[in-house]
């Protein structure tokens, strides 16, 4: 009997070990990523594959590079650029957010793609997002100082910030490392 509950015990200890490790990406989200990125990078044959990170390395990191949420996006001929799928806090929920990068990982778009609050949704406006174009690897950004805030979304927009600079630093430590297809 011992034996039994000690198996069932490894069981469940795994079985939520993969779980929470390995959080999907909803496919609502991969659709509007899909959407975006045809309007973003061109409607001609486009290739969205996911940008294997080993899992030793996801650990050295801050940011969630599981499950396709770091993509590369190629053409028949050349690689059109990277994207970063993430999740960022809001007041009392989280938001969904996609980050486009062109191939030499500069950003082209940021978009907020499901935001779940009633308060603050002024941070998914192209007016306040576009703050975020022509961004590079290695830049520095600060809530306030190098992005503008925004009165009724401070959370949300604090939070989309930080997300942003945590994702520069990311993708410049992993192309510096050469741990990803940069």
């Amino acid at each position: 009997m011992k034996r039994i509950v000690l198996i069932l015990f490894f069981i469940f200890i795994s079985f939520g070990f993969l779980t929470t490790n390995f959080k999907e990406i909803p496919k609502g989200v991969m659709a509007k990523v899909e959407k975006a990125t045809i309007a973003i990078y061109g409607s001609g044959k486009l290739n969205i594959t996911p940008t294997e990170v080993p899992i030793e390395v996801r650990k050295e990191f801050d940011l969630d590079l599981s499950n396709d949420r770091l993509l590369m996006v190629k053409n028949e001929d050349s690689t059109l650029g990277h994207i970063y799928v993430g999740e960022a806090s809001s007041m009392k929920n989280v938001f969904d957010y996609a980050i486009f990068f062109d191939a030499n990982l500069t950003i082209k778009k940021s978009k907020v793609l499901i935001y779940r609050e009633n308060y603050g949704r002024q941070i998914g406006s192209q007016r306040w997002l576009k703050q975020f174009i022509g961004k590079k690897i290695g830049d520095s950004i600060e809530y306030g100082q190098d992005i503008d805030a925004i009165v009724g979304a401070t959370i949300s927009a604090s939070s989309m910030t930080r997300s942003t600079a945590n994702v520069l630093k990311t993708m410049k430590l992993l192309r510096d490392k050469n741990l990803a297809n940069f």
